[in-house]
């Protein structure tokens, strides 16, 4: 997932992730965004889960203030439009990342692609997605 974000990052954007926003989706307890935070410091990360914020790495303390967490639903009605305004008010190039986003979480995840405008790169990596039959 890491490799495929450096990629398009190096063919768009000056090729320099730090200038990017990353949002983490069903972080989990968020290794991806903690690799991407050690790797490129200044890239602003949110990592989203419906976990509670205390079981979560303290970003903050560890010296990465560009983490934030989000405790939100990825399926609740407000959700579209609470990424929306992140990645506006961040006003940088925007990715959205979905490592292991199970059953129907994926599709849900390129929903949100299509409907934020300035989201302009979706890289999943779903561990298991509902049978054929259930698909849109």
């Amino acid at each position: 997932m890491v490799d495929a974000l450096e990629h398009i990052a190096r063919n768009s954007s000056g090729g320099d992730l730090r200038n990017w926003h990353i949002i983490d989706l069903g972080c989990g307890k968020s290794l991806t965004s903690a690799l991407l935070a050690v790797r490129y410091p200044g890239m602003q990360i949110t990592a989203v889960d419906q976990r509670r914020e205390a079981e979560l790495p303290h970003y903050h303390a560890a010296g990465f203030p560009d983490v934030a967490y989000r405790q939100l639903d990825i399926r609740a009605a407000g959700f579209v439009d609470a990424i929306a305004h992140d990645i506006k008010t961040a006003g940088r190039p925007a990715a959205l990342l979905g490592m292991h986003l199970c059953g129907n979480l994926s599709e849900h995840a390129i929903e949100i692609f299509h409907h934020v405008e300035d989201a302009r790169v979706c890289i999943l990596a779903p561990c298991c997605l509902p049978p054929i039959a259930c698909a849109p």
